[in-house]
């Protein structure tokens, strides 16, 4: 396979979501990508099996794939803004020179970090696979210093049905007041 359909393939899953004044909980869920987030106002919480991280304006907060956690509100009466970029474990081996990696320290705390997280947002919206590659590896290449390398692939959750969803998630209605979501697909 060529490199550039490999590339346009796995940019296919990259995506971003941007979230304003949060006001409900997001019960225990998993993904299936690593999940970015750049704190703009307020104070996200994840709780994870055996650790709750707090992440407050102008720090990253970070869950690896298939981690399953959730996100409690501290007050809702403060308004909790992020954005949250989406990387498949493929892309980040892809990116990494096919080194897998996982995050121990979940919370960073780095201006060049939020930049180019920034950057790499701005150039998603720009759909040039060129200007998103650049911001991506820019991005990338600044995380693996905050990583360790993974020794144990990323377990899937083998999931058949709605018994198996409810091990792993609350039955509760998740509202958001505003959510922008992108994907971005890179067409030839």
């Amino acid at each position: 396979m060529k490199k550039t359909k490999l590339t346009r393939m796995l940019f296919d899953d990259l995506e971003y979501i941007s979230i304003e004044n949060q006001t409900t909980d997001f019960p225990k869920h998993f993904h299936e990508t690593f999940c970015i987030s750049l704190i703009y106002s307020g104070i996200e919480q994840i709780n994870f099996d055996n650790q709750n991280l707090f992440s407050e304006k102008g720090s990253i907060s970070i869950t690896n794939p298939y981690e399953i956690h959730s996100n409690p509100l501290i007050d809702k009466k403060t308004c909790l803004k992020f954005d949250t970029i989406y990387l498949s474990n493929d892309l980040m081996k892809y990116l990494l020179n096919g080194k897998s990696i996982t995050f121990l320290n979940r919370k960073i705390n780095s201006e060049k970090a939020n930049l180019l997280f920034v950057k790499l947002k701005n150039a998603m919206n720009t759909r040039n696979p060129e200007i998103i590659e650049c911001s991506l590896k820019e991005f990338v290449n600044t995380l693996k210093f905050h990583s360790q390398e993974n020794e144990t692939e990323y377990i899937k959750q083998h999931i058949k049905g709605f018994d198996d969803i409810n091990c792993y998630i609350v039955d509760k209605p998740v509202k958001v007041n505003h959510v922008r979501r992108m994907k971005v697909s890179i067409a030839n």
